[in-house]
């Protein structure tokens, strides 16, 4: 099914302000992308092409800088992504082997492999640690310099998507299994669970931990705070007659300095309609 992912700032939150700020659309992948990953300033974003493999882009120029790819040879299907707090590192997943990035350089820096098929990945703080989800029905907070595995989180199906807020401390993971759980690493306790209507393939936490997003396939995204678990707001498609046909790819939460109004999440949406169709939106949070 040929989609097209763009890069732009199209939408806004029900019930919440758009932002002043809007952008052309940027075409990344011209026939649809595994995984998206940002830098937590929006200014990065790393991308898995159905066609060309991994790449680098740098969203202010709209430049493809570079290709990143598992093999010396042809591209590779990575199906997972994910970009370090600070944007100085990037990890790739085919399967259960992952790579580490320099994002200025585009070096690969080192290999590792998981205990298992790698579905969704997170950095930690200074890319310390990473957040894998895994196809054994897992996640687990893994130590990318020596291989080990720090603390797991069971699921009763694949982990899809998953997330970590600035600090390390809090864990977002969602499931196969319709769930979408918040976790204290430290301890390993669960602190909230959300129920979805489908498998929840996209998680994305704020910077300061207090806000959630999750999404699953024919559905819109729930913004929740993570103290409370109550809702703050859905986003959904604005001119999608039929919901079923929309899927979020990615989200994430901008580390924007100054007024807590000023907080905003990126969000890629791919779906299909009348053929290939794509918005990305930045939302007041």
């Amino acid at each position: 099914r040929p989609l097209a992912l763009l890069l732009g700032l199209a939408l806004a939150l029900a019930g919440l302000p758009l932002h002043a700020d809007q952008a052309a659309p940027l075409e990344v992948s011209a026939r649809g992308a595994r995984a998206v990953a940002f830098s937590a300033d929006g200014r990065l974003a790393a991308v898995s092409s159905l066609v060309h493999g991994g790449s680098r882009w740098d969203l202010g120029s709209e430049e493809r800088r570079f290709d990143w790819n598992h093999r010396v040879e042809g591209s590779s299907a990575l199906g997972a992504l994910a970009i370090s707090p600070e944007g100085a590192i990037a990890i790739s997943a085919e399967n259960d082997t992952l790579v580490l990035w320099s994002t200025a350089k585009g070096d690969a820096l080192t290999f590792f492999r998981a205990p298992a098929a790698v579905l969704a990945l997170a950095r930690g703080p200074e890319g310390k640690t990473a957040l894998l989800g895994l196809a054994d029905g897992t996640a687990v907070l893994f130590d990318p310099r020596e291989g080990g595995i720090l603390r797991s989180f069971p699921y009763e199906g694949r982990v899809l998507s998953v997330a970590l807020d600035r600090r390390g401390a809090l864990a977002l993971c969602g499931s196969a299994d319709r769930s979408l759980r918040l976790w204290d690493v430290a301890s390993g306790r669960q602190l909230q669970r959300w129920r979805h209507g489908g498998a929840v393939r996209v998680a994305a936490l704020s910077a300061d931990g207090k806000r959630a997003l999750g999404a699953a396939r024919g559905e819109g995204a729930t913004l929740r705070d993570t103290a409370t678990g109550l809702s703050r707001g859905e986003i959904a498609g604005r001119g999608l007659a039929d919901p079923k046909h929309m899927s979020l790819t990615a989200a994430a939460f901008s580390q924007t300095h100054g007024s807590p109004l000023l907080n905003h999440c990126l969000i890629i949406m791919s779906y299909i309609s009348d053929g290939d169709a794509a918005e990305s939106l930045q939302l007041t949070c």
